[in-house]
Formats: structure tokens, sequence, C-alpha cells
């Protein structure tokens, strides 16, 4: 064997030991740190944690159909018009010029502004109420199903550790 493929061998088997050797510690994990860290941290336990997430999420969206709520509108317009199109004979006085032409005549542009408000303010919905009692009972669930769930984790990583 050559000297320079005689220090690469020697490198390639000290260099590994060399590494791994510094700055690794050990962790013991006793029975009780399995089940825990199984409980806390599994795929499936923090599936469940966000179902429960979601069903608290939809428990405050159904708060909104027992709040009041406001609408508005403002709608802006500018538009002429022709008299003989109002359909209307608007009486003169006699020795008077009449008040529009009696031919027709194109009046505007006249502005004109519409602002519309609408405020519903619920006083006792049953069927608001109802949704929100079965989303509550939807949190319920989730959260049982999420101890449940860490419950069997815990014990699953138990049997696996023993």
């Amino acid at each position: 064997m050559t000297r320079p493929a005689l220090c690469v061998t020697i490198v390639a088997i000290l260099l590994p030991s060399a590494v791994l050797g510094q700055g690794t510690q050990t962790y013991r994990l006793t029975l009780g740190d399995a089940a825990r860290l199984a409980a806390e941290r599994s795929t499936p336990v923090l599936e469940a944690r966000a179902r429960v997430e979601g069903a608290e999420a939809r428990v405050r969206g159904t708060m909104a159909d027992l709040l009041p709520s406001l609408d508005a509108d403002l709608l802006q317009s500018a538009r002429t018009f022709n008299t003989a199109s109002f359909g209307l004979d608007f009486p003169t006085v006699p020795g008077q010029q009449p008040f529009f032409d009696p031919e027709g005549e194109v009046v505007g542009p006249v502005r004109g502004s519409d602002v519309r408000a609408r405020a519903v303010v619920p006083l006792l919905d049953f069927e608001a109420l109802g949704r929100r009692r079965g989303a509550r009972a939807n949190v319920y669930a989730a959260r049982e199903e999420e101890g449940a769930v860490a419950d069997a984790a815990a014990a699953s990583a138990a049997w696996g550790y023993l």
C-alpha cells in the first residue's frame, strides 16, 4: 500500500469517529417522556388540535348572525331630461310663458345624490342560537377527540418504548 493511500485510509477511518465524538450529547428518554412527547407532538394529535381550532373558528363565525349589521349605499349621478318625455301637461297662467316648451326641450345635466342606509338588529333569532349551540357542541366533541387521540398516541409510544 502506498503512503498516500495509507494516509487516506487512516483519515477515512478516524474522521467519522472524531466528528461524531465532538458535540454529541446523550439524551435519556424515559417511558413518561416518550408518552408525553407522543401525546403532544405526534401527527394525529396535531391534526386533532387543528380540528379543534377549526371548530372554535366556526363558533366565532356563528356570532356574526347575532350581531347588528349596517349596510349603506351612496349613488351620485348626472343626467339630462327631455321635458316632452315627462308626459305631463303643465298648465300655464294666462298671459305668461309656459314653464316648459310644449315641443320639449333638453334640461340638464341634473345632478342627483341618493344615500340609503339599512340597519338590522336581531332581537331573538332561534335559528342562529341553534347554530351557535351546535357549533359549541362540535368544539366539545373535537376537544374530546383530541384527548382520545393523545391518549392513544401516548399508549402507542409507551408500547414502542417497552
